[in-house]
């Protein structure tokens, strides 16, 4: 088996100028994790993945960044968030300490209207994680169901 045989062809790429949340916004709509970036003369110029993406919307949103890989959220949480909607969104719950709950997001800003009008005295912590690992983490939920 040769590389050629398992290889993407035609591969969506963005370039050195596309902003980070156009990058973003294109690995959702496309599910892709990886995205090459190819100069003017389309050679390939470097990679950038949903995980560096969110990495850098942490840095200049100044919120906190969060690494899942691995993680398996607790299935109590999603009383609060139902699992149709936390897969739409992109959102994990992560923890729930009195009436706190941090909810992991690929974007900086999900709707989540959901919990503010079902939840109103809930005060909820957004923090920013890689899409891939989101749904890595909404998946263990959804095979346990």
């Amino acid at each position: 088996m040769l590389v050629r045989d398992k290889m993407t062809l035609n591969p969506v790429t963005a370039t050195p100028d596309m902003s980070l949340t156009d990058a973003l916004r294109l690995m959702n709509d496309r599910k892709i994790r990886r995205l090459p970036v190819v100069d003017s003369h389309g050679r390939l110029a470097g990679i950038i993945s949903d995980r560096d993406l969110a990495f850098q919307l942490a840095l200049t949103s100044q919120l906190q960044f969060a690494g899942l890989r691995g993680f398996v959220p607790d299935e109590r949480l999603f009383l609060y968030i139902p699992v149709s909607l936390a897969v739409s969104e992109r959102i994990c719950p992560l923890v729930m300490v009195g009436s706190s709950l941090k909810i992991a997001s690929a974007f900086i800003d999900p709707d989540l209207s959901y919990l503010e009008q079902r939840f109103p005295n809930l005060d909820v912590e957004l923090v920013l994680a890689a899409r891939g690992e989101i749904l890595a983490a909404l998946a263990h939920i959804a095979r346990g169901r």
